[in-house]
């Protein structure tokens, strides 16, 4: 049976009634039934992201190009975390990424080519498109993402757009991220994620086919050694495993 979906008056409303419960001005029992809107709203994500996970294997088909593609709905603690911590005036309705497909192709060219692809195939449904090779995060975080407004449901779903090196380098920074409860692809001035961001800016050199230049080889090294230390006392005190992904090219 298809979800249903909760009204846009219920789903703006349950949002902010969740940073209220987290400030400390909502009962419990409140606090419930918003997560219960919070929840149906995002089953109702499933079905737009099925579709868009097929349709971009079968462009990927079209174009021949070998792609891994997958797909994900937000966690619900991910969502109230956005809500409550990351973006703490976004309006529920307007959270891009509840579903989610992931294309990860061998290299930038490939990227840019099926990157085209979409925008020449599903151009009237393009919400918006973040460009982060173009702009990178400052903690080195680098893919396109497109948001399309799907049909018939009119609900938004986020394809991300990466090259293999550009997901390896994610891949390693949700498992520190994992291991020491805190989001390593958004900005900060962690040694961990100051050394990921000079690996970030490695990798896409590599993906553009160009050398490394002597100052970024240094920094390498630097923020390497200050990573390793910090690494050191936090495998100690808290049991991380993650490694650090030391980059053959330096």
């Amino acid at each position: 049976m298809q979800n249903q979906l909760p009204t846009r008056k219920q789903v703006k409303k349950a949002g902010s009634r969740i940073r209220a419960y987290h400030r400390g001005d909502l009962p419990h029992h409140d606090y419930e039934l918003a997560l219960r809107v919070v929840e149906q709203y995002r089953a109702c994500f499933s079905s737009p992201t099925v579709n868009v996970n097929n349709w971009l294997r079968r462009y990927a088909r079209d174009v021949g190009l070998p792609v891994k593609v997958s797909q994900r709905l937000k966690k619900v603690p991910t969502i109230i975390e956005k809500l409550t911590a990351r973006e703490t005036t976004l309006n529920l309705l307007t959270m891009h990424d509840i579903g989610g497909c992931r294309v990860v192709l061998d290299d930038l060219e490939s990227l840019r080519l099926f990157e085209a692809s979409i925008k020449d195939r599903r151009q009237s449904q393009i919400l918006r498109v973040l460009d982060y090779v173009e702009i990178p995060r400052i903690s080195g975080y680098r893919a396109v993402h497109i948001v399309l407004k799907t049909q018939p449901s009119g609900l938004p779903v986020e394809v991300q757009l990466r090259t293999q090196s550009m997901h390896e380098w994610a891949e390693t920074s949700e498992g520190f991220s994992k291991d020491l409860g805190r989001n390593f692809k958004q900005d900060g001035d962690h040694p961990v994620q100051e050394f990921l961001a000079v690996v970030a800016d490695i990798y896409f050199l590599t993906d553009m086919k160009k050398p490394i230049p002597h100052d970024l080889q240094k920094r390498y090294s630097e923020t390497l050694s200050e990573a390793r230390r910090s690494m050191h006392v936090l495998r100690a005190a808290q049991g991380v495993k993650q490694e650090l992904p030391l980059d053959e090219r330096i």
